[in-house]
């Protein structure tokens, strides 16, 4: 693990922490209840969210260094409840103090410690540059949450944002997954009616197949559209490119396709 890669997100998360600080001192109370730009919350709830953010992730910081596994939603809900049992002036005086004690637990880990910290957490096992890099997507996004409440110029800062679109790649990958894996269920739907309709018409009038080659040819073109368009342009070349992974998938993704424009051709072709 890169040392100049963790102290990197550190000062960046301590930039991040410092226009929290100031968004938040010396708010009255008709300011923290002012709605944020999150529809579901207020200043303070955000304020809430973030410092119960930063109580679970210390807890998370812990489990890593201790070798232990994650804190489950039994350790999750007291501190949950706890800040929402808070007013909202309390809660965002509270948050403040959260996150820095969540700093002050991070610049307290030795060298080694910081190399050898690692913690299965969300699915995946965290690195501590990774984990940071999490707390840090969500802290400068909340944050930004609020001071844009206040000033509808704001913007994610340059030093941040980079970080947080860095972690929206995996989110577009899966949902990019999951779009192409909705689409070869409808195209196999629309298939399987392609096929029903050109075996019930095997002995029909010209005119009758002529229409029943319809669902087929539909779906051929669909199936020829996903395999292009979604597999090959964006499943494989924008999030696998460059892998080898990414090239058998293309690869793949061509086959397929190539196949499908054979299809067309040949129930196009078929007599009527």
């Amino acid at each position: 693990m890169s040392e100049t890669s963790t102290d990197r997100l550190l000062v960046v998360l301590h930039a991040s922490q410092s226009r929290l600080t100031a968004a938040l001192d010396g708010l009255t109370e008709e300011q923290a209840a002012t709605q944020s730009y999150d529809d579901d919350w207020t200043v303070a709830q955000v304020a809430s969210h973030l410092g119960s953010g930063a109580e679970l992730f210390t807890l998370f910081l812990d489990a890593g260094l201790k070798g232990e596994s994650a804190p489950g939603l039994e350790a999750m809900q007291p501190i949950w409840d706890a800040w929402n049992a808070r007013d909202p002036l309390g809660q965002t005086r509270a948050c403040v103090a959260a996150n820095d004690t969540f700093l002050e637990r991070v610049a307290a880990m030795t060298e080694s410690e910081r190399e050898t910290w690692l913690l299965d957490l969300f699915g995946s096992e965290r690195s501590l540059p990774e984990f940071l890099r999490m707390r840090l997507s969500e802290h400068a996004v909340h944050t930004w949450d609020i001071v844009v409440s206040f000033d509808p110029a704001a913007t994610i800062p340059e030093d941040a944002s980079a970080y947080v679109v860095h972690n929206l790649a995996p989110v577009a990958g899966w949902t990019g997954f999951a779009l192409i894996t909705l689409c070869q269920f409808v195209i196999a739907g629309v298939a399987f009616k392609g096929a029903w309709d050109l075996y019930a018409a095997r002995n029909a009038t010209d005119a009758e197949y002529k229409v029943a080659k319809s669902a087929a040819i539909w779906a051929g073109g669909l199936s020829l559209l996903s395999w292009f368009a979604l597999s090959l342009m964006v499943g494989a070349g924008l999030f696998q490119g460059g892998s080898d992974f990414g090239a058998m998938a293309m690869t793949r993704a061509f086959q397929l396709g190539s196949t499908s424009a054979l299809t067309i051709l040949f129930v196009n072709g078929v007599r009527d």
